[in-house]
């Protein structure tokens, strides 16, 4: 009867272990190299971190391929769990629950070496910015503190568009992570790096986050989950195994 018994305790437990377990829709656009979309294939440094996370938890990801502006909605009505990789902002934190910090980033200028804008900017505040024609993302985290400023940026679905607006002199800078900008400058204009330079703001440092509507149930379960598991990737040190795979 032992083994009979033993058998029907794994059953039970398996069964346990199934329903325990969830399958998260996670909404993200290109982001190179954070989230990188290939058709309906996504990758990329947080794309991987968080599947990892979530499956040192017991849980499975799927991600979902949509512009920002249809991302970030689809996680406020709830057609997906969450969405990713944002910034903080007040504006978000009033809706949204913030996971912890996935990975650090740094927000910078981008502008074409010879144009308006020159590497002595001083850039303090979002008014700075003021005489410049600037591109930016629908969606963006910049786009109220535009606002706010009284500036009215040139939006586009996606960054990529801005560098070409910015090789072609369309705009004078736009904003973005350091790494996504100099990464699509390579890809878009190959050989052409060094005629694009970058601006820092003092305080641009800033991470990305898992964001989720408060008061969503099944958003509120990955968020403590993709929690625990990020805290289980860094001490085991497979967070910064995942990492040196994109950034050399």
């Amino acid at each position: 009867m032992k083994p009979v018994l033993a058998l029907i305790g794994a059953g039970l437990a398996l069964v346990a272990s199934n329903a325990l377990a969830d399958n998260f829709t996670i909404t993200t656009d290109d982001y190179v190299p954070y989230t990188i979309v290939d058709g309906k294939n996504v990758s990329g440094v947080v794309t991987d971190i968080v599947a990892a996370a979530l499956k040192a938890e017991g849980h499975t990801v799927s991600f979902v391929a949509a512009p920002w502006a249809r991302a970030m909605s689809m996680a406020e009505s709830g057609e997906a769990t969450g969405t990713m990789p944002w910034f903080k902002t007040p504006e978000r934190e009033e809706k949204f629950l913030y996971s912890e910090a996935v990975i650090d980033a740094k927000n910078v200028i981008f502008f074409r070496k010879g144009g308006k804008l020159t590497k002595d900017l001083a850039w303090e505040s979002y008014a700075d910015l003021s005489p410049y024609r600037m591109g930016g993302v629908i969606g963006y985290w910049y786009v109220e503190g535009f606002k706010k400023a009284g500036i009215k940026p040139q939006l586009v679905k996606r960054d990529e568009q801005n560098v070409k607006k910015l090789d072609a002199e369309r705009i004078d800078a736009f904003i973005t992570d350091e790494l996504v900008g100099r990464a699509l400058i390579k890809k878009i204009f190959p050989g052409k790096e060094d005629q694009f330079d970058t601006v820092e703001k003092p305080d641009s440092a800033a991470a990305l986050y898992v964001i989720v509507r408060k008061g969503n149930a099944a958003g509120e379960t990955m968020v403590a989950s993709l929690n625990a598991g990020l805290l289980k990737l860094k001490e085991s040190g497979e967070l910064d195994q995942i990492v040196a795979k994109y950034v050399r």
